[in-house]
């Protein structure tokens, strides 16, 4: 199949996801789906996704966990 310039660039074009969306497919990557499952869920490359977690190393299950409950300790008080 032959594109035209224009048409391959629409077609091409990078999606702008948001932070949070980044942060959840990272997420589902830990919690213990294979990172290959996780990007063809999400329509994305193992490159787009090695180059999230190298920018966005963020905190890890355990730390998360950890800081739910303190969220939930808070609120209590």
């Amino acid at each position: 199949m032959v594109l035209f310039r224009g048409e391959e660039s629409r077609r091409l074009g990078k999606r702008g996801h948001k932070e949070e969306a980044i942060l959840r497919v990272l997420r589902e990557a830990e919690s213990g789906e294979t990172v290959v499952e996780v990007c063809r869920k999400h329509g994305i490359s193992l490159r787009t996704f090695y180059l999230w977690k190298k920018k966005c190393p963020g905190p890890g299950l355990s730390e998360l966990r950890e800081l739910r409950q303190l969220r939930e300790e808070d609120s209590k008080l």
